[in-house]
């Protein structure tokens, strides 16, 4: 949901797809909200139906009449790739907002929710812009003294916003680069891949090149006749690439756990098109330069001297490029293996909760039109009923999911002077919470019916925030107060811890457990939004039964989520999968480049000294010399090369290492770089490389010298 004003529209330089958007006098309080469907949320969740315009619909529990279908072009303010689903007018805000925080925010100055967007006129510039908005926070600091001095406006061009600053903005580009470099070695194995295709067949056109040669033709234009085969074949590659690349793109948005809006871009499809005709030149290049240097005499006589030769020096192009897919390769399936071990490792995490047995379900009473008053009471009748069902030891009702979700907040202790402020995590709980996850209880009690919002506030601490901030495993009778960053101390709310609790895993990519307190739902003034309990038998079950017991309160309550712990967690993880799944894809694909390029230059050596192998067999030498002989130069260039990969290998762990450990919240220790996953990936790869290498040597063996000596 997003909230805008009658000109937002005006400002994006977008229209309705249908119907009409805001107008001034929406922009003013009033009894009922407007709102407009977002057009891809139209299209998915209401099948292009026209008829609704004009309908009256609920958000979170408030009438708000759908009055146009927002633009096709235009998907979301707040994020790019985000999908709003209804855009509503600031009408509408105190009554879709009713019973939380936000629904008086139109009447607090000091809340600085919205973003002000504005388009300049012809010929004013940003600087103009930003010198009349300082007139005006000026005026406002005047007129407003307890409110608003020291808050100035900044004025920002478009295309200069950042849409997750700071530490998030710095991981996403990490991750950013890391794919982009994973997707560079992919490009870079099959490009030499192809060149080293190229290069085969280029050398077994000797006789072709030299006829085209004789009766006239030009080197220049033989070399472009290669080129163009070369770019026609990554064109084709382009083409079914970017098939693929639309399916995929499909598949992924459809798995993304929120609404999002991932498309094929025309600027990265001219990028991949253009990149394929430039990796096309200049790998086909060195191939048709080679394939052209012929001696015409030895080659129209048909004898080997007279087509370039393929190489058979160490430093020779075929071994260049042959030493570039497999060191590629190895460290792609190295990337993977590293992913795969810390999946493997974070799947090993004990949670330091209970997972089987465990039951969620998702609901807000106030969505069904209830107000705050009957909203706690219905949630103690669904509490009251669902602790009825067979089975069930214990329940909690929380805010947000019931593990993994926190908010930070900025502490002081009580005995500690204002300079010493920390930064640490918070989340909700009920009575029962810790019971029905078995988180255990170190020192304290738990929070119970005593814990009211006239009754003194409390908090419960995890044993990471009791020994990093109270220096002590037991920090029961501690004072101390919570806020956020701009709140002065007498604002920040007073609390004194009553329990410690075990630290629980976050179940991410983490150093260290995070310190965590935990606030009863009752104080926090937050809403219950999820509903957990744990049962002796099928969580899969007692899912199904929260559900009916739900209904049978009132059928017009919502259900946001219903699924098992282990479902939740699969969730949480989802990310994490994909791009284990996405790695593990692309080291596949290079791995199999890989094997193709060398079962083909071996493959081609073989044809080449098919008379010399012949007469080695008829002398008398063994099927097994000669498949040494063969697979010899390429075992010593494949050994090197796998060498050499296990160097770069590691040496782009420390880099990693060295780049990814000032992020905080992220794995410093990658578990994956180890000695046993390097021989396990350099095993894999001398196998591979093995297998391409043997069979053809193996054909070569068993090729009957009679034959080949009559070839002579």
């Amino acid at each position: 949901i997003e909230y805008a004003t009658s000109g937002y529209l005006g400002v994006a330089g977008s229209s309705p797809a249908a119907g009409r958007w805001f107008t001034p006098s929406e922009d003013l309080a009033g009894p009922q909200g407007a709102a407009v469907v977002g057009f891809h949320t139209w299209q998915s969740k209401f099948a292009s139906d026209g008829g609704i315009l004009g309908r009256t619909i609920r958000l979170n529990g408030a009438p708000v009449t759908i009055i146009g279908i927002g633009p096709r072009d235009l998907a979301s303010a707040t994020h790019p790739t985000l999908i709003t689903d209804f855009w509503l007018s600031m009408s509408a805000l105190p009554l879709v907002e009713a019973g939380t925080s936000r629904a008086g925010i139109l009447q607090r100055r000091g809340d600085l929710l919205f973003d002000v967007r504005a388009r300049l006129k012809d010929g004013v510039s940003v600087e103009q812009a930003r010198a009349t908005v300082n007139v005006v926070a000026r005026r406002l600091a005047a007129d407003h003294p307890d409110t608003d001095p020291g808050k100035g406006m900044a004025v920002i061009p478009s295309d200069e916003v950042v849409f997750h600053p700071g530490e998030p903005d710095r991981l996403i580009a990490l991750a950013a680069t890391a794919l982009t470099a994973v997707v560079g070695l992919v490009l870079a194995i099959a490009c030499s891949n192809l060149a080293t295709l190229l290069l085969v067949r280029g050398t077994g056109r000797a006789s072709e090149v030299s006829v085209r040669l004789a009766i006239g033709a030009t080197r220049w234009q033989l070399i472009r006749h290669f080129l163009t085969e070369s770019v026609l074949l990554s064109m084709f590659g382009a083409a079914a690439g970017i098939a693929l690349a639309h399916w995929s793109i499909r598949y992924i948005s459809a798995q993304i756990p929120f609404g999002s809006d991932v498309n094929t871009d025309y600027r990265v499809l001219v990028f991949a098109v253009l990149l394929s005709i430039v990796t096309g030149i200049a790998f086909g290049l060195a191939p048709a330069l080679r394939s052209t240097r012929v001696n015409l005499v030895s080659a129209l006589r048909g004898e080997s001297g007279g087509s370039a030769s393929f190489g058979r020096g160490w430093f020779s192009l075929k071994n260049a490029l042959l030493a570039i897919q497999v060191i590629g390769s190895f460290l792609l399936i190295m990337s993977a293996a590293v992913l795969l071990r810390a999946m493997w490792s974070l799947q090993a995490q004990e949670p330091g909760f209970a997972v089987q047995g465990v039951a969620l379900l998702g609901t807000n009473p106030r969505y069904a039109g209830y107000t705050d008053a009957d909203a706690r009471r219905v949630n103690q009748e669904i509490l009251r009923r669902i602790q009825t069902i067979p089975g069930v030891q214990a329940i909690f009702a929380t805010s947000g999911p019931a593990v993994g979700s926190s908010v930070g907040r900025e502490i002081e202790l009580e005995d500690i002077p204002m300079a010493q402020r920390q930064s640490v995590e918070s989340a909700w709980a009920s009575p029962g919470y810790f019971e029905t996850l078995q988180i255990p209880l170190l020192s304290g009690r738990a929070f119970d019916e005593r814990d009211l919002p006239d009754r003194p506030r409390v908090a419960i601490v995890n044993e990471t925030m009791a020994r990093q901030v109270f220096g002590s495993p037991n920090a029961v009778g501690r004072r101390f107060r919570y806020g956020g960053v701009q709140q002065s101390r007498e604002e920040k709310v007073p609390v004194e811890i009553i329990g410690v609790v075990r630290d629980t895993s976050t179940l991410r990519f983490t150093t260290s457990p995070e310190a965590l307190f935990y606030l009863p739902v009752a104080q926090a003034g937050v809403e219950v939004s999820t509903i957990g309990a744990r049962t002796s038998s099928d969580a899969t079950s007692l899912v199904q039964a929260m559900q009916r017991e739900i209904r049978s309160v009132d059928p017009a309550l919502p259900v946001f989520q219903a699924r098992t712990m282990a479902q939740q967690l699969d969730r949480e993880q989802f990310l994490y999968r994909r791009g284990m799944a996405l790695l593990g894809g692309l080291g596949a694909v290079a791995l199999l480049l890989a094997a193709v390029g060398l079962y083909s230059v071996v493959r081609f050596t073989v044809v080449k000294r098919a008379v010399e192998l012949g007469i080695r067999l008829a002398l008398g030498a063994s099927g097994n010399q000669v498949v040494w002989l063969v697979v010899r130069d390429v075992s010593v260039l494949i050994g090197i090369s796998i060498s050499l990969g296990v160097l770069l290998s590691i040496g782009a762990i420390r880099v990693m290492k060295a780049v990814v450990a000032p992020a905080p919240g992220v794995i410093v220790d990658i578990r994956g770089a180890d000695s046993i996953t390097i021989l396990a990936v350099a095993l894999l790869m001398a196998i591979s490389a093995g297998a391409a290498a043997y069979f053809p040597a193996r054909r070569a063996a068993h090729t009957d010298p009679l034959v080949t000596i009559r070839s002579l």
